[in-house]
């Protein structure tokens, strides 16, 4: 009886000792970088049959402030409109349509980006947009004071994503580089998103989206 109890114990302890190792190893998710608190998907469908495939995640601020609300607006403006609940809702079949989000925190500002592409399309592989949001002055930051407060400067970005632009698409293709937004990772790292529009061998334009990954100023 003796030698039965001393076994239970043992085992009790071993099994203590497991889940409080469990508890402090790394089995467990990495906690959230806290962009959570500050960004959820508001609408969210994903179908693929053989009528349609939905790939539609749609990304919603969560604090209650005039900046915020604004920004929601402008973002189901764009990408929740007539077309996007008809296809929702079945009225579309042979299509395909995604609305892809990423987000990021670093430090007290907030950035969203979100692309969007239709199968079938002609003239362009998709859109981009890029929101950012201070959570500490509760506002947006325009593309002119993100390029300032990151130590950038307009005619210096652009430069650089001429050159990638050129070097990717054929600089005698490239009619032009539009800035679309500076989208900023957790690390503090940006890329400037561009559209560039090309005519390869004088044939009808076509528009790209363009990441141009920018160095981290110290």
């Amino acid at each position: 009886m003796k030698k039965a109890l001393s076994i239970i114990l043992a085992l009790t302890l071993f099994l203590c000792v497991f889940t409080a190792c469990r508890k402090a190893g790394g089995d467990d998710p990495a906690p959230a970088d806290g962009v959570d608190k500050y960004v959820a998907i508001d609408v969210s469908r994903h179908v693929d049959n053989d009528d349609i495939t939905l790939q539609i995640d749609i990304p919603k601020l969560l604090p209650d402030t005039d900046a915020a609300r604004s920004i929601n607006e402008e973002i189901n403006s764009i990408f929740y409109g007539e077309d996007i609940q008809t296809a929702i809702n079945g009225g579309f079949s042979g299509i395909e349509v995604y609305i892809q989000p990423k987000y990021a925190l670093y430090d007290s500002l907030v950035s969203i980006r979100i692309d969007e592409s239709f199968v079938p399309m002609y003239g362009a592989d998709g859109s981009v947009y890029i929101v950012n949001y201070d959570t500490a002055s509760d506002s947006r930051i325009e593309l002119d004071q993100m390029l300032t407060m990151f130590g950038y400067t307009y005619w210096g970005v652009m430069d650089t994503a001429e050159q990638l632009a050129a070097a990717t698409y054929g600089a005698e293709a490239v009619e032009a580089v539009e800035a679309q937004g500076l989208y900023v990772n957790g690390d503090g790292s940006c890329e400037l998103v561009c559209y560039v529009i090309t005519r390869p061998n004088g044939v009808d334009t076509w528009q790209y989206v363009l990441d141009v990954p920018l160095p981290k100023n110290e």
